[in-house]
């Protein structure tokens, strides 16, 4: 699942000040920012729910045309269909977070502290929860646990950790597993194409 949907508002720069361009944002491509990303997904089969956290990096390498500069005010992110509590934080707190469907896909939409101009960076935390389902691909309760893992961004990590009594089996690119007390863990390694690994 492609996690670069993104947009861009790009401001002219005029003499005596600047103004922003009366246009709708223009959908933005994958070389025109870098978003690095360490995904964590939480099993709690006994409550039913995995949660899932994404420390996010966003770098705007969009170049600034001749007499205007090019802004990311938003950072949208494709999350799980049934995502609940949809939440995002920097190192100042709460930030406003939005999910709505469009084209099919579930988008997480965080607004920026400020927009980023050209080679500035911006680092968040974006949650939520994904609760037990009723179809085969996606169960968690106590019994089996069968969850769609996904990696985010441009490039990406994941890390998976769920009880230990459960037998683990990933179907898909690679996870290895470990044991961290009573826990199990899954980690994938660099992932160079998030939207290609599941």
């Amino acid at each position: 699942m492609s996690a670069r949907v993104l947009r861009c508002v790009v401001v002219a720069l005029l003499v005596g000040g600047i103004l922003p361009v009366a246009a709708a944002p223009a959908p933005v491509h994958a070389a025109e920012y870098t978003m690095e990303t360490s995904a964590l997904y939480v099993v709690e089969p006994d409550e039913r729910r995995a949660r899932v956290s994404i420390d996010v990096t966003f770098t705007n390498t969009t170049p600034d045309p001749e007499g205007q500069f090019s802004l990311f005010p938003t950072v949208e992110l494709a999350i799980h269909d049934t995502a609940t509590d949809v939440a995002a934080t920097d190192d100042e707190g709460p930030l406003t977070v939005s999910a709505a469907v469009r084209d099919d896909v579930n988008v997480a939409t965080v607004t920026l502290r400020e927009p980023l101009r050209f080679e500035e960076a911006a680092s968040f935390t974006l949650s939520y929860s994904i609760p037990d389902g009723e179809g085969p691909q996606l169960r968690i309760r106590p019994s089996i646990v069968v969850l769609p893992i996904w990696s985010f961004g441009t490039s990406g990590t994941v890390r998976v950790k769920l009880p230990a009594a459960y037998n683990v089996r990933a179907d898909g690119d690679p996870l290895n597993a470990s044991r961290e007390g009573d826990a199990s863990v899954l980690v994938s390694g660099a992932i160079a194409d998030p939207s290609q690994w599941l």
